[in-house]
């Protein structure tokens, strides 16, 4: 694990260098660099895996191949035994080295034999100077590019492009009102006109000053194995079986490991799974001291596990950390879930260097409620008289929301916003698409509030650049179908970035087995009914639960990681930085202050604490990345 930066079509080791300052948290063990006028490679190293041999760059024996490389290759060893036999000399056992040789052997159908979470870069001489980009299947490891005429800066964190001055911090203006109805910046744009993100399962080639990419995986469909025509036991028992590999493969590794467990499902099944092949495990939860708290219940799955628990508590005062924590997530994600995030981190790495956490599992096995949601708003318009339907709308519009609460399974209050916003997805349920549906239950702010938001220059500037595009889902079920919207964007730059950037805040590896390629394809393969029946989600996790001995959260309802808002919107730290949000505004450029002002501390509701914090955080953005020119950094 490690943060990687570099050039092509120009050499500049002075900007070089100050990259690698910028992401030294991402691998303070060890630093490497190659210069060539051409193409020009770096790296910070968390050592891993061979702890003594793994180090970056490496080159094949002419030194006409060079490569750096973030991330693990979790099937490496396989990788090695069947290059040793094919004749390649090997120096050490690191999965670096590894892949080296297995894109001299096999070229780019090394690619699909590739089992882990990556992002790489390659210097290849052989026939000219090439620059060649890989990020992995899903997007577990970011990776940014910025091309400038005929040359290109890459690096794993978008502050160590902005380190060249001459790249201007100019907003995308798209970008931003993706970010206002999403809370993160969806697809391969920044909010930084002209840096963009490498697309998931992606391959970029420079050239001659010339840029070309490519796909190079794209999730399956139900395809696999035929699991529709197994019998549902057999299916559970192959589920098991392919997530229990899918955690072994995952804890190699030549330092302490760990994991996340707090008092839910997934958590629960990796850390008894992973008990099972390691022995001895480190757990550790956060919590927060309110009736919401999940703690008893992690701890209480420690003990039933078998982990060493460790337990920290996010009180108001950390909410102190939240522009520093803005730094480090590069693009602003509008939740405040960043903070226990990396107060968990910070603990864990007191203790171990990497953990494994259970990002992903909702995606795979449909284990939110816009799934539930979306799901049951598909059946009602397929089996439900149109009468009733409508009459079900009219009574939804006609009961008060704090009566809606008592039906809602958040936490915070509905609110008039969040029940409004459901009478509006009630009415288009009746004829929109599976992902029109989809992001209408997740918009921050939505696009018909354009108006009321932007300044009117700003909506000419939008304008003129076009919208961000929501992907489809392409065919299948209505589960398969959000399952691949997810996949677009929610996962890479909304759920992996948050882990990847507050882990590596904390010098800490975080990995994720439920997004283990070949568990993925695996899962896809599983009929809808083993994920979602009724108003169940997650079935055949829970009934592996059960076969683990952890029967007791079976029957557990999904409770959603909810920080107490209105604890914290009352504390002096937090009003420090709604005081600083309202006095030192850097959103008045886009945003029209009569809308600002509509946000306020008395507002604890769902709709509205997730858009004051979502506010909040993109001016620290602005605040530390462009403020008015020039942005600063807090490294």
């Amino acid at each position: 694990m490690c943060g990687i930066v570099g050039m092509a079509g120009k050499r500049d080791d002075a900007l070089l260098a100050a990259m690698m300052g910028s992401i030294v948290h991402r691998g303070p063990d060890d630093q490497g660099a190659f210069q060539s006028p051409a193409i020009s490679l770096a790296m910070q190293r968390l050592s891993i895996i061979d702890l003594a041999g793994g180090k970056q760059p490496v080159s094949d024996k002419s030194g006409k191949v060079v490569l750096v490389f973030n991330g693990e290759i979790y099937n490496f060893p396989e990788l090695r035994d069947r290059l040793l036999a094919c004749g390649h000399v090997l120096r050490g056992l690191s999965d670096t080295e590894t892949l080296l040789h297995a894109y001299l052997e096999w070229g780019w159908d090394a690619l699909p034999q590739l089992n882990g979470m990556f992002a790489f870069a390659i210097a290849d001489f052989r026939d000219g100077a090439k620059l060649h980009l890989v990020r992995d299947h899903v997007g577990i490891k970011p990776l940014y590019v910025c091309r400038r005429q005929g040359s290109l800066l890459f690096a794993s964190e978008m502050k160590a492009i902005l380190c060249d001055a001459t790249v201007a911090r100019e907003i995308h203006p798209a970008s931003l009102a993706a970010f206002l109805r999403f809370r993160y910046v969806p697809g391969e744009t920044s909010l930084i006109k002209g840096i963009e993100k490498l697309p998931a399962g992606h391959l970029l080639t420079w050239e001659g000053g010339e840029v070309r990419m490519q796909r190079w995986y794209t999730p399956p469909r139900r395809v696999v194995g035929g699991r529709r025509d197994l019998s549902d036991g057999a299916v559970e028992a192959a589920f098991a079986e392919s997530l229990s590999e899918a955690v072994r493969r995952q804890t190699i590794a030549d330092v302490p490991l760990g994991c996340y467990l707090s008092g839910g499902l997934d958590s629960a099944v990796l850390a008894a799974l992973m008990v099972r092949h390691q022995g001895q495990v480190n757990s550790f939860s956060v919590g927060f001291h309110s009736d919401r708290d999940e703690t008893p219940q992690a701890r209480w799955s420690a003990e039933r596990i078998g982990t060493r628990h460790h337990e920290i508590y996010c009180t108001e005062k950390d909410f102190s950390l939240l522009e520093r924590l803005v730094w480090h997530l590069d693009e602003p994600i509008g939740d405040a879930i960043v903070i226990p995030m990396y107060l968990l981190a910070r603990e864990a790495k007191q203790h171990v260097k990497v953990v494994l956490s259970g990002e992903g599992a909702d995606e795979v096995l449909g284990g939110y409620l816009f799934h539930k949601t979306v799901l049951a708003a598909v059946r009602a318009r397929e089996y439900v008289p149109g009468f009733l339907r409508k009459g079900g709308i009219g009574l939804l519009q006609a009961l008060p929301h704090r009566l809606l609460n008592r039906l809602f399974s958040y936490p915070a209050s509905l609110g008039v916003e969040g029940k409004a916003r459901l009478v509006r997805f009630a009415r288009e349920a009746d004829s929109a698409p599976v992902e029109d549906l989809y992001r209408r239950l997740i918009y921050l702010f939505e696009p018909e509030e354009a108006s009321a938001i932007f300044q009117p220059d700003f909506l000419s500037a939008l304008a003129a650049d076009g919208a961000v595009r929501g992907a489809s889902g392409g065919e299948g079920s209505v589960v398969e179908r959000l399952v691949h919207v997810q996949y677009r964007d929610w996962l890479p730059d909304n759920i992996l970035m948050k882990l990847d950037k507050m882990t590596m805040a904390a010098s800490l590896e975080g990995r994720v087995p439920y997004l283990d390629r070949e568990f993925i394809e695996f899962s896809m393969g599983i009929p809808d009914h083993l994920k979602i029946r009724g108003w169940r989600e997650k079935v055949i996790l829970r009934r592996l639960l059960g076969k683990l001995g952890l029967q007791e959260l079976v029957d557990r309802r999904k409770m959603p990681f909810f920080i107490p808002v209105d604890r914290f919107f009352a504390s002096e730290t937090f009003r420090g930085l709604y005081a600083q949000f309202r006095e030192e505004n850097h959103l008045t450029r886009f945003i029209r202050p009569d809308f600002m002002a509509r946000f306020s501390l008395a507002d604890c509701s769902m709709m509205g604490s997730k858009r004051l914090i979502a506010l909040i955080i993109l001016n620290l953005w602005m605040k530390v990345f462009v403020p008015d020119g020039a942005g600063r950094s807090l490294g």
